[in-house]
Formats: C-alpha cells, structure tokens, sequence
C-alpha cells in the first residue's frame, strides 16, 4: 500500500520523512490560516461597514512591508527552519493575545482588525519561510514533483479549517463554547508546528546545509538586504518584468476581492444572517477545486509546459474575470470571478512562483523571495486601496455613486491587463536570464562581487 502510494504521488522513498513533516507544517498553517480568515473576514462585515475594511487592509499592508523590511535583515543571516521555528513562536502568542482580548470584552472591531491584520502578517511571513525552507531541502528537480504535492497539503488543511469554521457556530453553541475558542485551537496547533520544526524539519535539514554564508558574501552584502534584493530584480530581466506583473495582480486581486466583498455582503443580508457559515462555505468549494488541480493538474502543466509561460494564467484569469464582471455586475459573476482568480492564483502561480526563485542563489534567495512574495504584493495592494478609495471619493462628490463599482472594476481589468503584457515578457525574456551571471550557483561566484559580471 505504501509502495503504491508512493508511486502514485511520484515520491522516492527516502522522501518521504521530507514531506511527512513538511506537510504537517503546511496543514497546521493552513488551518490556522482558513479559521482565522473565515472568522476575521465574516465578523468585520458583521459588525463594520464593507468601505471600513479598505482602512484594514491599509494598515495590514503597511505592517507587512515594515515586517519584510526587519525580516530581510535575518532571512539570509539565520537558518530559514530557525527562524520559522521563531515565527511559529510568535503566532502563537499572537492567537493567545487576541484570544484573551476576546475573553476580556474588548470592542469586537477592534478584536476583529487585529485578528486580519495577524491573517496578513501569516500569510505572508510563513508561507514564504517555508518554501524557502522547502527549496534548501530539495533540488530544482525534486521542486518539480514535490511542490505541487507539498501544495495539495496546504490545501488539504484549508479544506479542515474551513470545515471546522463553518461548522463551528452550529456545534460550539450546543457544547457551550464560544466562537472564539477556534483562536485556542489555533495557538495549539502552533505548539504542533514548533515541535515538528525542532524535531524534524531542523535535523533533516541540518544533515544537509549548514547555511553558512560565504565570507566573500558576506564582505559584499548589504547592511540592509532589501536594495541588494531590489537590484538583483532590476538587473535580472526575467525578475523585473514578473515583479512588474506581481504588483499588477495584487492591485486588480484588491479590486476583484472589494467588489466581491461588497456583493458577498449584500447577499448574505438577503439568503442569510450568518456570515461565517457563507463564507466558509464558498472557500470549502473553492478549496476542493484548488485540491485536485494542484494533485492531478499542476504538476503535470508544469512538467509539459515551460515554468515561465504558466506566469500568463493569473493575469490573464483576472483580466476576463474583471470584465465579466464590467458587463455583468451581478452577484454571482462578482463570486465566480474571484474565486476563479484566487484560484489560478493559489495553484498554478505559487507553485510556479516557488520553482522559479529556487533559481536564485542561496546567498540571495530569501531576500529575493521577501521582496517577491511580500514586498511587492504588499505594494500592489496598497495601489490598490488607494484607487478603490479614489473612486469612491470622487463617485461621492460627482453625486452619482452607482458608476463607482464599473469604473473601480474597469481600471482593474486596464491594469490586470498590463501584469499580463509583463507576463509575457517574463516568458520572452527567460532564457535570456538564465545565462545572467547573477543567476550562477554560489559556488561559481564566490569570488564575484555582488554587481560586478565574471570577468572573460
């Protein structure tokens, strides 16, 4: 039996610990994740006007590009399992400290903005310590097949949080447990992932990297790694078109997630008062389809096609999803839509994403993998907040405030379309890229400087 499901998921044997306790990682997270989201996303609107979480996702956004900043200055100074170790920590005092919040009658907004701005700060940080983690324990071959089945598992866990969000306000009430007590859940599983990081992911990786940067290295790093991240995308052309695209796609991802939002909440008012059952509920049937492309799908597209061609799937995805949702303003287009985008998003991109920066070398990769994956989308969805918050200011004082959704939408379909055009250059440009000398292994370059070309 386990022969075959070794086969069946393409996994040599002496993988398996490897996943085993990488998966467990990416579950526990993904748990978290999916509760906290239903519970935050689903209590705000409950108790906030939709327009208010714009302020939300501003101060989230800002957070997280202060976060990336303090988190470039260890990510390549540390071993990245220690310092997910650390981060495992922190989330878990983090869930404790809103819980209590919660236990000591604090507003319910405030209590539910802290918990989004937690949300952002995870989804962000942890996910990207961990593929960097993943790409240090694996080759670019392994990368291949094992990250779209690492993937699955992630989406294995948000399928359980999702379940146990949506089911908790039926069951919790007939145990006399309160709603907030999915936070504890929350924080122990924390205690889960810091153990299976010491005792697992650590040694393992141990055994194959001491992540020692090089004295030369050292000598010709930034005292701050986000400029040296910020000029390696720069000169690398393939980099600098997909950072352009990235931060296309979180600004119209703004635009398509506010517009559903809003259309979400008009429709729960009108089928149901209770938010957090809907809302698990569409993220459990959007999960299930994201489970089985990433387990039957993504792999295989990855393997037939080039990795920089799949960087078209987002933005293309958003720009028909935007201007279905131009000409059909209704909301189950509105739904469709952003499930679709987040769904193209989540799968394919990340996994594409991941294989694409284990190109960089070690020296450099996880600051670049900060600026791509939290920088970058953090910027984007500022530029985002900023033009839905435009247009509604102007859509108010032009005293003709149904125009604001189509422009709002129409300006993210222009913009989705200008990540695709850089998408497309992302593919054009890839070969090109590969023979950069700032692409070269570590141990090719040791005695390069950091902006010098190899001489001869």
């Amino acid at each position: 039996m386990a022969v075959r499901l070794q086969k069946l998921l393409r996994l040599e044997p002496e993988e398996a610990p490897m996943v085993l306790a990488l998966g467990t990682v990416l579950i526990f997270n993904s748990i978290t994740l999916m509760i906290s989201d239903v519970v935050a996303v689903s209590g705000f609107l409950a108790e906030v006007d939709t327009s208010r979480i714009l302020l939300v996702w501003l101060v989230s956004m800002l957070v997280v590009l202060l976060f990336a900043r303090a988190q470039s200055r260890v990510i390549d100074r540390f071993a990245p399992q220690t310092v997910l170790a650390a981060g495992a920590v922190i989330m878990l005092a983090s869930y404790a400290l809103i819980r209590g919040l919660f236990a000591v009658g604090a507003p319910p907004v405030i209590n539910y903005a802290l918990l989004y701005l937690l949300v952002t700060v995870q989804s962000l940080f942890f996910p990207l310590v961990f593929w960097v983690v993943a790409n240090d324990m694996t080759n670019i071959a392994q990368a291949k097949r094992l990250f779209p089945l690492l993937t699955s598992l992630g989406v294995v866990g948000e399928l359980i949080g999702l379940a146990l969000a949506g089911l908790a306000p039926s069951i919790l009430p007939r145990l006399g447990i309160v709603n907030e007590e999915l936070l504890t859940l929350n924080a122990i599983l924390f205690v889960g992932t810091f153990a299976v990081l010491i005792a697992t992911v650590r040694s393992q990786h141990s055994e194959k990297h001491t992540h020692q940067t090089n004295p030369a290295e050292s000598s010709n790093s930034d005292t701050d790694g986000m400029p040296n991240a910020r000029r390696f995308i720069q000169q690398v052309a393939a980099f600098r078109y997909l950072a352009i695209s990235t931060v296309c796609i979180a600004l119209a991802m703004a635009v398509i997630e506010y517009n559903f939002l809003v259309r979400f909440e008009t429709l729960t008012h009108s089928v149901s008062e209770n938010f957090q059952q809907f809302y698990s509920l569409f993220w459990l049937v959007e999960t299930i389809f994201s489970l089985l492309i990433n387990a039957f799908v993504i792999g295989r597209i990855i393997e037939r096609f080039a990795i920089q061609t799949t960087f078209l799937f987002t933005p293309g995805t958003l720009v028909a999803s935007l201007l279905a949702a131009l000409f059909v303003p209704t909301a189950g287009m509105a739904l469709f839509g952003y499930g679709l985008s987040y769904l193209s998003g989540e799968s394919l991109d990340e996994s594409s994403e991941k294989m694409f920066q284990a190109l960089v070398p070690e020296a450099r990769r996880g600051r670049v993998s900060i600026a791509m994956s939290s920088t970058l989308p953090a910027v984007g969805r500022i530029a985002g907040v900023v033009l839905i918050a435009g247009v509604l200011a102007a859509s108010r004082l032009s005293r003709h405030p149904m125009t604001a959704s189509g422009i709002m939408v129409g300006l993210g379909a222009a913009i989705a379309l200008i990540g695709m055009i850089n998408a497309v250059l992302v593919s054009r440009s890839y070969d090109a890229s590969l023979l950069d000398w700032r692409l070269a292994r570590r141990e090719r370059t040791v005695n390069l400087g950091k902006d010098d070309p190899p001489a001869g």
